[in-house]
């Protein structure tokens, strides 16, 4: 009987359940990253409140910096300044090496690319994600497709093996005529709300009536083959503010696996409004609608760790010159106050009308759930400036646990 207490104990505290660390062995997985799979159907170790609150505590490491205690995050950036004038941002984001100049290296083996489309239309701002379903994993990518004398309208395309592809327009419900930028996300899990299913959110307008808009996602459960009419997750009018730059980010928390978030802005002129809306039903309904922000703002990006559950939504905030970030510990319920992650020299959407830059500082963000960190990249002017920048630099920026 001893014994069999014993084995019970050293199974349970081996390392990878749920009672042992959450976080993988910082050197094996230096050494091995590929030890760590994707946990395809296991659950992600919960947090413990003793790590949870080890975290708010503050650091003495100068490389790390307390962006205040309304989430408990700790941002770590890079020491390498990159040329950057400190005095404006107050942190230390490194820009992104080159190939060949000591960061990235230029022998990595790939394969020969593949052409998706291969038409004569312009495609273009692409999105990627795949899926396993019963033993076969999906590829399906999406992007704009602009027909000659027509409007944009986002396809998708789906493979199983790169030599053919299933393809088609995602349908437009009645009063939209075009439809843009698109992104993926999904539920890879067998269990959880609506196991296995992809979500691809997307902008709506009618080139008929310049004041009609609004946020779409849609719904596919046999890994991107064919899609579902699109649920309205927002509408917005010239008047009452239009919709834009929505960002889709689906749970793999077992507490609120399936759950779908969309994050948007409603832009009246300067003033715009950052909201997070929630699903859970599969992408059916979004009764949970929350006002994060207010500001000259633009770029929601929303994502979700799979070990807490805290939902991270991060934006670009032109008038404060800054990438900010608001989290919510309770799935989207509530937000803590506003953070700064990192300050710079941000390019607001019609910064390119009298410069040779044609975008603004629009952020991306992903967790990483293998170091269990949130990551952000983003471009910005390299130097201080008014409405004309000369050159850009991406720079990078990561939370530390």
């Amino acid at each position: 009987m001893k014994k069999l207490w014993l084995f019970l104990v050293i199974l349970l505290l081996t390392y990878g359940s749920v009672f042992a660390s959450p976080f993988p062995d910082p050197a094996v997985l230096e050494a091995n990253p590929e030890l760590l799979p994707p946990p395809i159907e296991g659950d992600f170790p919960e947090q413990s409140p003793f790590e949870l609150e080890k975290r708010r505590r503050p650091v003495t490491d100068p490389e790390h910096m307390d962006l205040g205690n309304a989430s408990g995050i700790y941002h770590y950036v890079p020491v390498n300044n990159a040329g950057r004038n400190e005095s404006l941002t107050g942190f230390s984001e490194s820009a992104i090496s080159l190939p060949g100049s000591g960061g990235f290296t230029t022998d990595s083996t790939v394969i020969g690319s593949v052409n998706v489309t291969n038409d004569d239309n312009q495609d273009a701002e692409p999105t990627i994600i795949a899926i396993e379903k019963n033993g076969t994993v999906y590829t399906t990518m999406a992007y704009i497709k602009i027909l000659a004398n027509s409007t944009p309208r986002v396809y998708y395309s789906t493979t199983t093996d790169f030599s053919s592809f299933s393809s088609g327009q995602l349908s437009l419900p009645w009063g939209y005529t075009w439809s843009a930028d698109p992104l993926l996300d999904e539920n890879w899990y067998s269990n959880g709300i609506a196991p296995r299913r992809i979500y691809l959110t997307g902008l709506l307008l009618d080139n008929r009536n310049k004041n009609q808009s609004a946020i779409a996602l849609w719904r596919s459960d046999n890994g991107g083959i064919s899609w579902s009419w699109p649920t309205i997750v927002a509408e917005g009018t010239i008047n009452a503010g239009n919709v834009d730059k929505p960002d889709v980010a689906v749970s793999w928390h077992s507490g609120s696996r399936g759950y779908v978030y969309v994050a948007y802005v409603v832009i009246n002129g300067s003033d715009s409004e950052l909201w997070v809306k929630r699903s859970t039903d599969g992408g059916l309904t979004f009764p949970v609608a929350r006002l994060v922000e207010i500001g000259y703002i633009n770029g929601a990006q929303v994502v979700i760790s799979p070990y807490s559950g805290y939902v991270y939504v991060i934006w670009t905030d032109f008038l404060m010159n800054a990438i900010r970030m608001s989290t919510s510990n309770n799935y989207g319920l509530n937000w803590t106050v506003t953070e700064t992650p990192a300050n710079g020299n941000m390019l607001k959407p019609v910064d390119h009308i009298n410069g040779p830059m044609k975008a603004g500082s629009i952020p991306m963000a992903r967790f990483n759930w293998v170091a269990n960190k949130v990551s952000i990249i983003w471009h910005e002017c390299a130097t201080p400036f008014s409405s004309y920048c000369p050159d850009t630099d991406v720079f990078y920026i990561v939370s530390v646990y």
